[in-house]
């Protein structure tokens, strides 16, 4: 077993930013694995279809997307448009007191929401990819994604 502390060079100096363990790489259950890191955390997913990385990759980032959006557009609102000014002060008035918990009076948070339109979209990938065909095209995706990506090197 070795541990490798890790750096990392800001300016002249090198300040450690982590720890190589690789003991932890060793028991890692049978199967393929992605991990995805991103600034609000990691996610280890496990016994994944590798040629699924790509798909399942981009859905995990997209969570934080898809929760901001759905925050956007289930926020709290009258189900009319105040028509007086008094109306429109009271409504004010009533998301002020709430603040952000003005989101959340009676459904799940945002995350949550992402987080099972991920899963959809990763089941009905499943579904999909069982068809020859499909699985053809998306090789193909895959193929012309790479090969876009490195055109832009």
């Amino acid at each position: 077993m070795t541990t490798d502390i890790l750096y990392k060079k800001v300016g002249r100096k090198y300040i450690p930013v982590g720890v190589n363990n690789d003991i932890l790489l060793r028991y890692l259950p049978v199967g393929a694995h992605l991990v995805v890191c991103n600034e609000n955390g990691t996610s280890y997913i496990n016994n994944i279809d590798p040629a699924r990385a790509p798909l399942i990759a981009a859905a995990i980032v997209a969570e934080d997307a898809i929760a901001k959006v759905i925050v956007e557009a289930t926020d709290l609102r009258p189900s009319s448009t105040p028509v007086t000014k008094e109306q429109q002060e009271a409504w004010n008035a009533l998301s002020k007191a709430f603040g952000e918990s003005r989101h959340l009076l009676e459904w799940p948070s945002p995350r949550e929401a992402a987080q099972a339109a991920v899963d959809s979209l990763l089941k009905e990938s499943d579904k999909l990819m069982k068809n020859e065909s499909v699985r053809k095209a998306y090789d193909h995706f895959l193929l012309m994604c790479k090969l876009s990506a490195e055109e832009k090197k």
